[in-house]
């Protein structure tokens, strides 16, 4: 186990944020391995052949994408709140996340308006993230998970929200018991008794 870590792009005057990183070689591939690198990559070119071309994918982006604020300041996790879907769509293709493109996908599908088209991205991103708890189990991985998630529930498919839903709660005991990379709020600490 490694020591704790402070990150210090995201400190506040009230709230600290750690990255606690656990590492067994016996769970977990070796992130550098050749094996590891080609399922990554197959992963990230079956994801970013989904994507439209750049143009319409711009369009796509920016002409319907009203939902994004509001839903970012309820699920802010990886990106700030005031990050737009353009901007978060730039930064997830720019640093190759698997997960965060996932979330790209899902995007796309519901900026389209056209249900068959979400469907056709959320098999992809079945099949390439969310059934791989590599991806799945991260914390781009969740927030993919959770928006596929809100995407049934506003569609009026409560079982299938349900179900996306119980798989990402399966997925975060997973963390919590046997994490790999996760990052802890510390609000407060102390070693006695609380006052």
């Amino acid at each position: 186990m490694e020591p704790l870590r402070k990150d210090s792009s995201t400190t506040t005057s009230s709230t600290e944020r750690y990255t606690v990183s656990y590492t067994n070689p016996g769970d977990v591939m070796d992130s550098n391995s050749q094996g590891q690198q080609a399922k990554k990559e197959r992963t990230k070119q079956a994801l970013l052949a989904m994507l439209p071309p750049y143009e319409k994918l711009n369009k796509i982006l920016s002409s319907n994408s009203e939902w994004w604020q509001t839903w970012r300041r309820k699920c802010s996790g990886t990106s700030a709140s005031d990050e737009t879907l353009l901007q978060f769509a730039s930064k997830a293709l720019a640093q190759g996340n698997i997960g965060a493109l996932g979330t790209v996908l899902i995007a796309v599908g519901i900026c389209s308006d056209d249900e068959k088209e979400v469907d056709r991205y959320i098999e992809v991103v079945d099949r390439w993230v969310l059934a791989d708890d590599e991806y799945a189990a991260t914390l781009e991985g969740m927030e993919c998970l959770i928006l596929k998630s809100k995407w049934y529930a506003d569609v009026g498919q409560p079982r299938r929200a349900w179900l996306s839903y119980r798989k990402g709660l399966m997925y975060t005991q997973l963390m919590v018991r046997f994490p790999m990379s996760t990052i802890i709020e510390v609000t407060h600490f102390s070693l006695g008794p609380a006052p």
